[in-house]
């Protein structure tokens, strides 16, 4: 009768382990097919079924639990740093915005949209509040330091979900979803749930496929109706969309935007002649300002 209850019908799967104990809930289970003896399955207890396969080997299901079930169970032990994990937990309201030590480390972001500086940082910061995929106990919260960014873990990779806003105007703000991760190796059957999500119409589906399942569920709670990789805004501003040409400069503004794009001037050459009036000349502004040589030959400006 106890394995009866472990037996999913419709995946024809016996669960054989089940980890839990995480913040907010949920759990990951382990199970078998009786007749592959080459795979076993850790499937999520996400809003929509997601299952990993992963080889039939103890070195195998332990680097699973590296990336997934151990830096969660460390999270709700202790919201401070441990020796057994390469994490820095920080003090809450901090200011500064909090990456992951790690080499291996990886930045994903998005833009958001436009909103009012506070109240919309507020609404966001709630709505974490009570996603399901995301540890309730902030690590740094801008409406109460009064900073760019809010922050979170994740339940099960404790990956640092982070909502950051660059001021625009009086009382306005952009925003963005800033996700800092470990690539993890258990791409298989993640696509699907991409895809799942993009018939669904849910942004979050242009996540890449090495982001971890648990930043993933935590994005598309929020069923955002739209989501911009800072490519996406260039695209749309060599299409001749001036008010995202605007944004996509404030994107370019952010701390981890620069990282990936260093070089300003070659960023902004593709816009030289584009053939729209209004754009050409912030680029020439830019170039004017900055002393970019190449940008200003190539506006014919030299």
């Amino acid at each position: 009768m106890e394995i009866e209850r472990f037996i999913n019908r419709e995946t024809d799967t016996i669960a054989f382990a089940r980890a839990d104990g995480f913040v907010a809930g949920g759990n990951i289970t382990i199970a078998y097919k009786p007749l592959d003896e080459h795979w076993i399955y850790a499937s999520f207890d996400l809003y929509r079924p997601v299952t990993i396969p992963i080889e039939a080997r103890l070195e195998q299901l332990l680097l699973f639990s590296e990336f997934y079930v151990k830096p969660g169970l460390l999270l709700k032990q202790s919201h401070v740093y441990q020796d057994v994990m390469t994490r820095v937990f920080a003090m809450r309201h901090k200011r500064k915005m909090t990456e992951l030590r790690e080499e291996r480390a990886k930045v994903f972001s998005l833009f958001v949209g436009s909103g009012h500086y506070d109240e919309t940082m507020v609404s966001l910061e709630n709505s974490s509040v009570f996603n399901p995929f995301l540890d309730p106990e902030l690590i740094t919260m801008a409406s109460a330091s009064g900073g760019e960014v809010s922050q979170f873990y994740t339940k099960y990779s404790a990956s640092i979900f982070s909502f950051y806003r660059v001021p625009a105007g009086e009382n306005k703000g952009k925003f963005y979803v800033v996700i800092n991760y470990l690539p993890c190796p258990y791409t298989e059957n993640k696509q699907s749930y991409l895809d799942d999500l993009y018939i669904e119409s849910n942004p979050a589906c242009i996540c890449p496929t090495d982001v971890p399942v648990d930043c993933l569920a935590a994005l598309a709670h929020f069923q955002f109706g739209r989501l911009m990789r800072l490519e996406d805004l260039k695209k749309e501003a060599l299409r001749g969309d001036y008010p995202l040409f605007i944004d996509f400069l404030h994107y370019l503004s952010c701390p981890f935007a620069r990282k990936d794009y260093p070089d300003l001037e070659e960023v902004f050459l593709d816009f030289a002649g584009c053939g729209h009036p209004m754009i050409e000349q912030e680029v020439l502004e830019l170039a004017r300002v900055n002393g970019w040589r190449k940008l200003l030959k190539a506006s014919g400006k030299s």
